[in-house]
């Protein structure tokens, strides 16, 4: 079984989910022989807490993570190594027979930080495009065992910027912008430097940038799917930790806010045989299902203090499936909420009351329209849940643990503007 994870992947700039172009057609065809679930969101709106609730199956108050910081010293402050009262979805595949396998792009994703607990083999490249896993995965190839079942996770770190807009599909997916306006735009920095509203070129620019590095990894995972041979006979599970925003609400990157541009991710679900191949669920659901899911197709015994719940039920049509409760959170020092319950969603900036917001997501202004004033029974209810939600979360919050870089390293993550 293939578990495959792609950071700051949202949603709606997949072909495969009806977006305009063609960024995707590996994993079109994939969708076509698989479960496409159109409402999947993820726990936070940057990587550790949404890859956490993934392995755990927890969401962000129960499993406490949070935090991760870069600083010009070279060390990532601020982020907890994983503690070893959480149960990682590795650890409870390898207790029941399998070979456990992983490798991931994202210098968060450490093995040192907790993420390695349960593999027999994982290696963390730290932010590198997907050209750095070909040869990893070469070796994975080789050292797996054919008398014994594997589950395999792999991260991709594109399309998370700086975008690589070098490629012949990005002329494509610029909609007749005017490529040579803005052509050496490579930080988050530089983006935000720019009055995006007054430069639509540039926005235009940024967007078709991010589409090639979509299209780019698209072939990347259909290498992976070459060079390992996955066939229909395998369980494959592709989702996002989070989007990224383009300016829909006055920001650019991902991670301070939780908007639907966000939250929202694609999730794929390719059952053994192809089963149920082609069909859509349009229910509500959460990333924290993933790890239920897949036990339940393996035919494992799931442990009781999972938060998500299998989605086989959905697939199947086994009776009626009510939308998720969906909490999330940024997870950082100037944190922020949110709780979706029906069509409602309702934002808390923590400690500033007076800048909560609630949206009405079946209404044609969805998120344009803040409508806290018109329906404050709606936002005081929502509000109490989030209240009760927190109270009642068993989670911890681990001691923050410090971690140095190379300078070569260091110079890497400045380009991506995480250090600070």
């Amino acid at each position: 079984m293939v578990l495959i994870t792609v950071d700051t992947l949202r949603r709606d700039h997949l072909s495969c989910y009806g977006y305009k172009h063609r960024t995707t057609p590996f994993l079109d065809r994939l969708a076509s022989d698989a479960v496409r679930f159109d409402r999947a969101y993820s726990t936070s709106s940057w990587t550790v807490p949404t890859i956490v609730s993934i392995l755990t199956g927890l969401g962000t108050a129960e499993h406490g993570m949070r935090d991760g910081d870069s600083t010009e010293t070279g060390r990532v402050i601020g982020q907890p190594v994983l503690g070893r009262e959480l149960v990682l979805m590795p650890e409870l595949l390898r207790d029941r027979g399998y070979q456990t396998l992983g490798l991931t792009a994202n210098e968060h994703l450490q093995g040192e930080l907790g993420f390695a607990r349960g593999f027999d083999s994982y290696r963390c490249v730290g932010f590198e495009p997907g050209e750095t896993l070909r040869d990893p995965l070469r070796e994975i190839r080789r050292e797996i065992d054919p008398a014994r079942p594997y589950f395999l996770w792999v991260h991709y770190f594109d399309p998370h910027a700086p975008y690589d807009s070098n490629r012949p599909e990005l002329r494509g997916y610029l909609d007749g912008a005017l490529l040579g306006r803005v052509q050496s735009l490579a930080t988050t920095e530089q983006f935000l430097a720019l009055d995006l509203e007054k430069e639509p070129d540039a926005l235009a620019y940024a967007r078709a940038s991010y589409d090639s590095d979509i299209r780019l990894v698209d072939g990347w995972i259909e290498a992976l799917f070459d060079v390992l041979e996955i066939g229909r006979k395998d369980l494959v599970v592709v989702t996002a930790d989070h989007g990224e925003e383009f300016y829909e609400h006055g920001g650019f990157g991902h991670g301070h806010t939780l908007f639907e541009e966000q939250l929202r991710v694609p999730l794929l679900v390719r059952l053994p045989g192809g089963s149920h191949a082609g069909e859509t669920v349009g229910t509500r659901v959460s990333v924290m299902d993933v790890l239920p899911t897949i036990l339940e197709v393996a035919g494992l015994e799931q442990p009781r203090h999972l938060q998500g719940r299998s989605l086989r039920p959905l697939i199947e049509h086994d009776g009626a499936e009510a939308d998720r409760v969906i909490h999330a959170s940024t997870a950082r020092d100037s944190e922020i909420e949110s709780l979706t319950i029906d069509r409602w969603k309702y934002i808390q900036p923590i400690g500033r009351p007076d800048e909560a917001m609630l949206f009405d997501l079946e209404s044609s202004a969805g998120e344009g329209t803040n409508v806290i004033g018109t329906h404050p029974n709606e936002a005081r209810v929502l509000r109490r849940a989030l209240a009760h939600l927190n109270r009642n979360a068993r989670g911890t919050r681990p001691a923050p643990q410090d971690m140095p870089f190379s300078p070569e390293r260091l110079e890497a993550m400045r380009s991506l503007g995480y250090v600070r």
